[in-house]
Order: C-alpha cells, then sequence, then structure tokens
C-alpha cells in the first residue's frame, strides 16, 4: 500500500538535505526517510515550542 504522504516526499526530504532526496528515490527507502523527517520535524517543532515557552516567562506581566 502507498504511504498517503509519498507525493509529498521529496519536499519534505529537502528539509533532510540531498542525501535524503536520493534516498527518497529508492522505494525501499521510503519509510526510513519519512521516519527521519518526522524526527527531525519533531525536534524542530519542540525546539520552537520551547523558545516561544521561554520567551513568554520572561515577558513582563501586566504592562
Amino acid at each position: 500500500m502507498e504511504h498517503p504522504q509519498r507525493k509529498n516526499m521529496n519536499v519534505k526530504c529537502l528539509a533532510l538535505g540531498s542525501g535524503a532526496i536520493e534516498a527518497c528515490e529508492e522505494e525501499e527507502m521510503f519509510h526510513l526517510c519519512w521516519r527521519l523527517f518526522e524526527e527531525e520535524f519533531c525536534k524542530l517543532a519542540n525546539f520552537i515550542i520551547f523558545k516561544v515557552t521561554l520567551l513568554l516567562k520572561n515577558v513582563p506581566s501586566g504592562k
């Protein structure tokens, strides 16, 4: 069964660099590439959320 996000893989793999795009061209590497992308994306998202949370905590309230 084809992954529903298959058509978007090359764009998403771009986030991992040119080596990942080459890996995505190989069908057997598809799931590995997808997993790597999701892990990197989650790390980035968590980092952004963490930074925003810190910024909000440091903003003086009642100004």
